[in-house]
């Protein structure tokens, strides 16, 4: 047999909520479901690298909702203020929407989804205060500081510019 003989096919169910019928997928493909868990830690880190538990369970929840159902949150999650985004979670939370999302996707499909963005999401962090991650940001900002230096040393090499210097010097005494 072969995998064309399984007619395999993805599957969705409608739900009805808040009066409105929303397309819930009952499995994420795997490459959704990276990108997914991708947008999820880059959203759920703040500037010092440091992922807040509950940014990680809305955005979570909010990717869910991006990723398994028809419903266009785009809009939101693109703007940059993130009360925006706090009210858009706690709207869709409070009306019910996102718990009748999870119920309708089976169990074992959601816990995937969830531990896996929070265990991802750990793990960058982990990471990212190891040894090596440090290290690794290390090295990168002074690759950026052999750079400037290597300009600087260009520009001191530059005959006008030495002898600009050489006049600032001697007036400097």
């Amino acid at each position: 047999m072969t995998i064309e003989e399984l007619n395999l096919k993805s599957e969705s169910v409608a739900i009805t909520t808040q009066n409105h019928k929303i397309k819930v997928k009952t499995y994420l493909p795997l490459d959704e479901k990276l990108k997914a868990t991708t947008e999820i830690m880059q959203l759920s880190i703040d500037d010092n690298n440091f992922p807040t538990p509950l940014k990680v369970k809305a955005w979570s929840e909010l990717i869910l909702l991006e990723f398994y159902t028809d419903i266009d949150i785009a809009e939101f999650l693109s703007s940059e203020d993130e009360t925006e985004h706090s009210k858009l979670y706690d709207k869709l939370t409070q009306s019910g929407v996102i718990s009748e999302v999870k119920k309708a996707i089976p169990p074992a499909e959601l816990e995937l989804f969830m531990s896996t963005a929070e265990l991802t999401v750990n793990k960058f962090y982990e990471y990212r205060n190891s040894i090596k991650g440090i290290l690794e940001t290390v090295t990168q900002d002074y690759s950026n500081l052999d750079l400037e230096a290597s300009e600087i040393q260009e520009k001191l090499n530059d005959p006008n510019n030495l002898s600009f210097l050489k006049k600032v010097v001697d007036k400097l005494g």
